[in-house]
């Protein structure tokens, strides 16, 4: 009880640390070639922010980079999209034809690569175009759902051994009562399995002591999770959104915090002297093996080339 009670205060004094079976690969080396797969795991390629739009040759950016991740990555099991699929429908200027094209570019350039793979989508809060009226058929979480060709915007699944939970904390930065309601139920019923949880926004991260960032309630979503014992499911956020490659462990619960397709945006791809990466994290993907005993590897790999930031084939 008191581990739990403490559990804020003490991963942001510094008391990170692994246990148990739940391990992961930490570190900023995001030049290493991308391992070939281990015989009996499960792989997920992490995408998140693609921020897809017709300009700066981002459709054909985003195609070949899609290309080279599942090359490198080589079997994939199931693609988990991290939100932000388009660059923004959320702003009050936004208009409808502005959204069609950007989603259509999503179809033509994002989907069209990733055909024949199975893709689970946590919604970003860029994706709503909310500048409609209510009765618009295009208006909020609907019409996102509809694109991304998913029929909730919060569930749970298995995936091998392993349960993996999707999140909709575009509530406010929080979860609505009834996702939340559903949320504890899941991690009850199956408190036997290992966890993955995928957000857009991070439940817990470093690099929002930076800044904001972070969904909200971090210690009534966490707390219900951390064990102290070393036998302990293991259990890991995955999340995206603030363009940086962050990692936090506290006794059995991980975060993960990715970096993005986009890096800082797609336009310093173009922009004289300057690379793509957003403190100091560059553009790319995320690969994740799961095995059945609980363990946990994450690869994070640079989709530029280091010596002059353009983006690899």
């Amino acid at each position: 009880m008191n581990n739990r009670r403490n559990f804020l205060k003490s991963i942001l004094a510094g008391g990170a640390a692994s246990s148990g079976l739940a391990t992961a690969a930490f570190g900023r080396n995001f030049d290493q070639p991308v391992p070939k797969k281990p015989e009996g795991a499960t792989r997920i390629l992490h995408i998140t922010d693609l921020h897809i739009r017709p300009e700066h040759k981002a459709p054909e950016r985003c195609k070949r980079l899609l290309q080279s991740a599942l090359k490198q990555a080589g079997h994939v099991d199931m693609v988990f999209n991290g939100g932000d699929s388009i660059y923004a429908a959320d702003y009050k200027n936004i208009k409808r034809e502005r959204v069609l094209e950007q989603w259509k570019v999503w179809d033509d350039y994002v989907a069209a690569p990733l055909k024949g793979h199975k893709m689970v989508s946590a919604l970003g809060n860029h994706d709503m175009w909310w500048a409609t009226e209510k009765t618009e058929k295009m208006y909020g979480k609907p019409y996102v759902l509809q694109r991304l060709k998913q029929k909730d915007r919060y569930l749970g699944f298995d995936l091998g051994k392993w349960r993996v939970l999707v999140l909709d904390c575009n509530n406010g930065g929080l979860l609505d009562k009834e996702q939340e309601s559903w949320y504890f139920k899941e991690i009850k019923e199956h408190k036997d399995k290992p966890l993955v949880i995928l957000s857009h926004q991070p439940i817990m991260m470093g690099g929002s002591l930076l800044g904001n960032g972070m969904s909200g309630r971090q210690k009534e979503l966490v707390n219900p999770l951390v064990e102290a014992k070393v036998e302990a499911r293991p259990v890991h956020f995955v999340s995206g959104h603030i363009h940086v490659r962050d990692e936090l462990a506290y006794k059995n619960v991980h975060f993960h915090c990715n970096g993005s397709v986009s890096g800082y945006w797609w336009e310093y791809m173009d922009s004289p002297g300057k690379d793509n990466s957003y403190e100091g994290t560059p553009m790319g993907y995320t690969i994740i093996d799961l095995y059945d005993d609980g363990s946990y590897h994450s690869h994070y790999h640079n989709a530029t080339d280091a010596k002059d930031g353009k983006l690899l084939g």
